[in-house]
């Protein structure tokens, strides 16, 4: 999770523990739009049944899926779902859209949903290259390639608004085809969390995937060692971090396990620090 920096120094921030695993969530976020229509951005692992004991442990996943249960706690049922955004199409965030047993029928969590995703990350994810297998493993894959044409919505261009409000920018970096995610239109933004829902309505979200999983990779050097684009992940952090900054975004973190966000500051020494967290909480 940390790529170059040593572990003496990593772990001062999160501590390993005697498996020399640390805790991360699969952070999501549930979107309703002005018209009522409902998605969701990344959908995690999916539920644990799908894996084989063995990787279930490997993998230190929780005994249940708790995204389903989540929606049912909010009254939202999977079939409302209508729209998926993803950032990149992995397993630990993509692999919830469904499952292909080996002898059984496909599992599809969301079946009205229309998946978007970068064109580049789909031509990686399905061109089945050995190189990749566990990254885009079949089992995860398949759900996709079995959604009709029109349900698989693919974006070219590195900036595309594709909902009201909602953009996928090109970040590349982690992935070549890896996005984050803009969320807000600078006017009509209502968050439904106890810390920012006094915050104002011009307020915009950047959902940024895997290129700063959490508030300890601020830090140019602090990133994913199965970053397959490694520069371009700090090139996009010398871009945006300064922009998220500068003009007060909520940068929300896919995989951090205390924070759903923060608002940045500039650091003369550490370059981007934390100003105002925004912590987990299951009433969110």
């Amino acid at each position: 999770m940390f790529g170059l920096v040593p572990k003496m120094i990593w772990e001062q921030l999160l501590a390993p523990d005697e498996n020399n695993c640390i805790a991360q969530n699969l952070n999501t976020l549930l979107i309703e739009l002005r018209d009522g229509r409902k998605g969701i951005l990344d959908v995690g692992w999916g539920n644990p049944d799908w894996f084989p004991s063995r990787e279930r442990e490997f993998r230190c996943m929780e005994s249940e899926w708790s995204l389903p249960a989540s929606l049912q706690a909010l009254q939202v049922s999977t079939e409302e779902i209508e729209f998926v955004v993803l950032t990149h199409l992995h397993h630990d965030h993509a692999g919830g859209l469904g499952f292909c047993p080996e002898d059984g029928e496909m599992l599809v969590t969301f079946p009205n949903a229309t998946i978007f995703v970068h064109a580049a990350e789909w031509d990686l994810a399905t061109q089945g290259d050995p190189l990749l297998f566990k990254a885009y493993p079949e089992v995860s894959i398949a759900p996709l390639r079995a959604l009709p044409p029109e349900r698989i919505f693919l974006v070219d261009d590195d900036v595309t608004t594709i909902l009201p409000g909602i953009a996928l920018i090109r970040s590349g970096g982690h992935t070549d085809g890896h996005c984050t995610i803009l969320i807000g239109d600078g006017e009509s933004l209502q968050i439904e969390h106890p810390d920012l829902r006094d915050d104002p309505a011009s307020l915009r979200i950047l959902y940024a995937g895997d290129v700063c999983p959490t508030s300890h990779h601020l830090r140019l050097v602090y990133q994913l060692s199965y970053d397959t684009h490694p520069m371009d992940s700090r090139r996009w952090k010398r871009e945006w971090l300064p922009r998220i900054a500068h003009d007060g975004l909520f940068l929300m973190f896919d995989h951090d396990p205390d924070l759903y966000g923060a608002f940045l500051r500039k650091d003369d020494r550490r370059g981007f620090m934390v100003e105002r967290s925004v912590p987990a909480t299951s009433q969110a």
